[in-house]
């Protein structure tokens, strides 16, 4: 988790550094948006254990149906975890890569602790370990040059913080960055890229201290699978930014009004 990060029953928030009130996250705020895809695949899941596997039968006859329902269900949250580790593991190679802010001993000690939260760490490390290549290879062909990197950025005037991947210089442009190791959905990562895009500040890791966002021109999406590399620009412009906030009021009227949700 981010280090100024905090979780909570209504999601991720953030807590600046000399401000009292917490933050709401971005990506908090934007899960108030349906995504209907991520049902279909959940349940897509959950058919292919039952399909290719057994075991849920055994579980049935010995624990009960229950415990066999609640097996197949846990089956995209497992697959998720799983990702969601292996994604954390290359943005923290990509963080620390001749970065002189780190040791060895850092990054080695990390890694093993996202190893220890995976069910097959073999699997996943090779699978870390060549895609860190991919990310070398996009560095070797597109050379950003990065002004910052894995840093907390807030707007004190909207209420919102989140840690970006990146801001780079990259052929002539600055661009705000995001790494992502897997399916990529546009309508959704150009809403946060906008939102970071337009953050008033960032946190600097050694002091602390609130500084000036850095102008940017738009954004990029690095996606890097185990197959290759490629980067996708957006404008991340005013409207999309007009769209994240609107996604942020509905997130706070969510929070603020819940006697309102419920039926009576």
């Amino acid at each position: 988790m981010p280090k100024y990060a905090i979780s909570g029953p209504a999601g991720r928030s953030y807590r600046i550094p000399g401000i009292e009130h917490p933050f709401v996250s971005v990506t908090t705020a934007i899960g108030v948006i349906n995504k209907p895809a991520l049902v279909n695949w959940a349940a897509r899941m959950a058919a292919e254990k039952a399909v290719d596997s057994n075991l849920w039968q055994s579980i049935r006859d010995e624990e009960g149906r229950d415990a066999a329902v609640k097996y197949l269900a846990a089956a995209s949250g497992n697959y998720s975890a799983d990702r969601r580790n292996l994604g954390s593991m290359l943005h923290w190679l990509a963080e620390t890569h001749e970065n002189p802010l780190y040791s060895q001993d850092d990054v080695d000690g990390k890694m093993q602790w996202y190893l220890e939260k995976v069910a097959d760490p073999d699997k996943v490390l090779k699978e870390a370990e060549l895609m860190f290549g991919h990310y070398k290879d996009f560095l070797a062909e597109r050379k950003p040059r990065f002004i910052l990197r894995e840093h907390t950025v807030f707007n004190a005037t909207k209420g919102y913080a989140g840690t970006l991947d990146c801001v780079v210089e990259m052929d002539g442009s600055a661009l705000v960055g995001d790494i992502k190791t897997g399916g990529v959905y546009p309508e959704q990562v150009i809403l946060q890229l906008s939102a970071y895009r337009y953050a008033e500040y960032y946190i600097d890791k050694e002091t602390d201290r609130a500084l000036d966002m850095p102008e940017t021109e738009g954004g990029f999406v690095l996606n890097i699978t185990k197959d290759g590399w490629s980067v996708e620009e957006y404008v991340c412009g005013e409207d999309s930014y007009k769209a994240f906030l609107a996604a942020l009021r509905l997130y706070e009227w969510t929070q603020t009004h819940p006697d309102l949700l419920r039926v009576k």
